[in-house]
C-alpha cells in the first residue's frame, strides 16, 4: 500500500495541480478551495491552507502553507516508522532468545555438573537460532525502512518546492 503512495502522482497528481493554477489565474479562489478539500492529498492540504489565508497576504498563506506541510510530512514519516519498529526490535527478541536458551544451556551445566556437549547442544542451539532469526528480519527490514524514509524525505522536499513555485504567484513585487 505505501509503495503506491509514495509515489509524487499521488502526494501531488499533475491534473490537480494544472486545475489548481487554471482557477488560481482565474481569481477562483473558492472553487480552488472546494477542490483542495476534495481531493485529498499532500499538494492540496498545503495549497488549500494557503489559500484559506489569501486575504492576509503572501507571508500568512505561507506560514499556513508551512504549517500543514510540516504536518502531512509527519503523516507520511508515521506511515513508515512501523518498519523502524520492527527493524529495532527483532534483534531484541533474538537476543531475548539467546538470554533463554543459554539460561537453559547453565541450567544443564548446573544440575548435570559435568554434562555433555551434546546436553548443552539444546539450549545454545536455541541461543543461536533465535539470534539469527532476530538478525534475518531486522536487516531487510532497516534496508527498506531507510530506502522509504530517504524517499519520503526527498518527496516532501520535492513538493515543498513545487508548492513554494505555486505560492510565488501570490509573493507582491518589492518597490
Amino acid at each position: 500500500q505505501y509503495f503506491v503512495e509514495l509515489r509524487r502522482d499521488k502526494l501531488c497528481p499533475p491534473e490537480i495541480v494544472g486545475e489548481l493554477e487554471a482557477l488560481v489565474e482565474e481569481e477562483q479562489y473558492e472553487e480552488a478551495i472546494a477542490l483542495c478539500e476534495q481531493e485529498k492529498n499532500f499538494f492540496t492540504a498545503m495549497v488549500g491552507a494557503a489559500l484559506a489565508k489569501v486575504n492576509e497576504g503572501y507571508d500568512e498563506m505561507n506560514k499556513a502553507m508551512q504549517d500543514v506541510g510540516a504536518e502531512e510530512a509527519w503523516k507520511l514519516s508515521v506511515k513508515i516508522s512501523w518498519l523502524n519498529l520492527l527493524g529495532q526490535t527483532s534483534p531484541l527478541l533474538g537476543l531475548f532468545g539467546t538470554v533463554t536458551g543459554m539460561i537453559g544451556a547453565f541450567q544443564v551445566i548446573e544440575q548435570m555438573k559435568t554434562p555433555s556437549p551434546s546436553m548443552l547442544a539444546k539450549g545454545v542451539y536455541e541461543a543461536l537460532v533465535t539470534t539469527m532469526q532476530g538478525l534475518s528480519v531486522a536487516i531487510p527490514v532497516l534496508a527498506f525502512y531507510f530506502y522509504f524514509k530517504n524517499k519520503v524525505g526527498s518527496m516532501i522536499i520535492e513538493l515543498g518546492l513545487i508548492t513554494g513555485e505555486f505560492l510565488e504567484r501570490f509573493k507582491q513585487p518589492k518597490a
